[in-house]
Parts: structure tokens; sequence; C-alpha cells
């Protein structure tokens, strides 16, 4: 049983290493299009044109927008809400948001609030 367990950890040993040196030289890859997503939604735009949400169980982007701006939401097309969530948290899907995080939501009444 001696010989088993020594094989055993050596495996496991051989294993470790390979998975450190495979993390340290390749890496986990950056995609581009988070980069670029995050690059092009500053502080200030955020600011003016979302909201920082807690989201409650039970709670949808769409239902959580349709709060946040009211009468104007009727206005807007569904696929356009979803993208500009998306634009505001780029690495999130808006099918997957998690109750008791923190997302931006889009706000649509302050455009026509500032003209």
């Amino acid at each position: 049983m001696n010989t088993f367990v020594k094989i055993g950890l050596y495996t496991l040993a051989l294993l470790f290493t390979a998975s450190l040196y495979k993390d340290l030289t390749v890496g986990t890859p950056i995609h581009s299009d988070t980069l670029k997503q995050a690059e092009v939604v500053s502080d200030d735009v955020i600011n003016s044109m979302a909201a920082h949400v807690r989201v409650m169980k039970g709670e949808t982007v769409l239902s959580i927008v349709e709060d946040l701006n009211e009468e104007s939401i009727q206005e807007i097309n569904i696929n356009q809400i979803l993208n500009d969530f998306k634009k505001l948290n780029p690495e999130t899907k808006p099918l997957e948001i998690k109750a008791g995080s923190y997302y931006y939501f889009p706000l649509y009444n302050r455009k026509e609030a500032d003209l």
C-alpha cells in the first residue's frame, strides 16, 4: 500500500507542476472585445446615462429598466435595452444577473429631461 501512496503523490505533484507551468507560460487569454467595450464606456458617460442598482430576487433587466424609466420605456425596443445593458456591464449577460449584485442600468428619460 505504501508504494501506491507514493505513486499517487508523485502523480499529483507532476499534474500540479504541469498545470502551474501551463498557467504561467500560456495564461488565460484576454478577449479584445471586452477591453474595447470597457474602454468605450467612461465614468462620465455611465453617470449621465445609467443608474447603479442592486438587483433584488425576482427582478430582471427589463423590470428594473421599466421601473427606472417609467413612461419613456414604451418607446424603446427590447433589443436596444439589452444592448445598452451589455455596453454598461460588458462582463455580464443580461439573462444572468444575480440577486444582491449591483449593475448599471440605462436611463432613457434623462435624455429628454436634459433637452
